[in-house]
């Protein structure tokens, strides 16, 4: 019974330039995590699948396979001005629905070009760019669950983490797989987790979010379980603060999403801090990193209860030393302002008070406004710490 672990990132993880940058990877960090999850809290057989292999990774029935999906690529080529009347079209739509201000700051500050493009595109473009990606993750998905089941040892189970932008490509995953009956009857995913979920920005209306294939309620449904987990001092998940993902403002679906929050099968949890790795730095900015919400308590051991079979007891956990493993890490320490973190928390409770101006979609006064407000507020707490 092999268990498959996709991990699927979010904005930010091609380059500026839209080069490849052979000396880093977005990948670099979850490999590392997976590896250390694996050492702290004893994991056995665990292998990382790095693309579509020709075989199974692993011949054991009781394997966890780590299997990173990429698609950034898709954006880099974009950044990289992409000659073609498709890239064209898609330039001149952006161009229209942006102001000139925000184009500027778009174009002239690397971090956001880098990072909120990546978000833009794929809300303003959703016959290209959306398909493009939605093509690989689906290729993606759909190849190592086929590698696995042709193993024949069991029931496949599967874990879907997803991160930031990656929330809403994995939503949209979701959706699609739902429409196979063959994937329901195999179970769907087992466990679903979104960490800094910007879902309900990027789609049309509540159904494509909240709707019935992704209630962790029935046995048909395309998740069994899902966690959804916000850091307290990431202003991303409050672009419009009320439409931060919440089962209670879900729609139709709303009394579904409470049902399977009081049967155990939704939760939400808040995590605080920035810890990393020996051999990477904490940077304030990493309160919305994919790693960071991996490491932090209450995550992290969560996961690696899941990708073992049964989640780890109180004593389990006093054992492996947990969660003083944790403090261990290298934390956050700023040398210009010691309490930048906690004030860049109090910002962001403001941030989600604020009014938010105009009509709440992707104009200079809806979300995308927001998504450049919020990146300015990290890189600004960064450059403070």
């Amino acid at each position: 019974m092999p268990t498959l672990v996709y991990f699927v990132h979010g904005m930010g993880c091609g380059t500026a330039s839209g080069t490849v940058n052979p000396a880093s990877s977005w990948k670099d960090s979850i490999k590392e995590t997976t590896t250390w999850m694996t050492k702290t809290f004893g994991l056995n057989k665990t292998v990382w699948v790095d693309g579509i292999p020709a075989t199974p990774p692993s011949a054991d029935d009781d394997a966890i396979w780590f299997v990173p999906i990429t698609y950034h690529n898709v954006f880099d080529d974009f950044r990289r001005n992409a000659i073609g009347q498709e890239a064209q079209a898609v330039q001149s739509q952006i161009v229209k629905t942006l102001s000139g201000a925000q184009v500027t700051r778009l174009t002239t500050i690397p971090f956001l070009w880098q990072n909120c493009l990546d978000v833009l595109l794929w809300a303003m473009d959703d016959v290209v760019t959306q398909r493009q990606v939605m093509t690989q993750v689906m290729n993606s998905i759909t190849a190592i669950d086929a590698l696995a089941r042709g193993l024949k040892k069991g029931t496949v189970r599967r874990i879907l983490i997803s991160h930031s932008l990656g929330t809403a490509v994995a939503t949209n995953a979701l959706h699609q797989l739902a429409s196979s009956p063959d994937w329901l009857a195999m179970g769907g995913m087992d466990l679903w987790v979104t960490l800094a979920n910007v879902s309900p920005f990027l789609f049309p209306n509540s159904d494509d979010v909240y709707g019935a294939p992704l209630v962790p309620l029935a046995t048909s449904a395309a998740v069994q379980v899902m966690l959804n987990v916000r850091n307290d001092a990431d202003p991303i998940p409050w672009l419009l603060p009320w439409r931060a993902w919440s089962p209670p403002t879900s729609g139709d679906a709303a009394a579904n999403w409470i049902q399977a929050k009081s049967l155990g099968r939704f939760q939400q949890r808040t995590t605080t801090g920035v810890a990393a790795l020996t051999g990477w730095s904490p940077d304030i900015a990493q309160v919305h990193g994919f790693a960071n919400y991996l490491l932090a308590p209450g995550v992290a051991e969560f996961l690696a209860g899941a990708m073992r079979g049964t989640l780890f007891t109180p004593a389990e956990l006093t054992t492996l030393q947990w969660p003083v493993t944790w403090t261990t890490l290298n934390r956050l320490s700023c040398v210009r302002d010691p309490a930048a973190l906690q004030k860049l928390s109090s910002e962001v409770g403001l941030f989600r008070s604020m009014p938010v101006p105009g009509t709440g979609v992707t104009t200079s006064g809806g979300w995308f406004q927001r998504l450049l407000d919020a990146a300015d507020m990290l890189l600004k707490w960064s450059a403070a710490c």
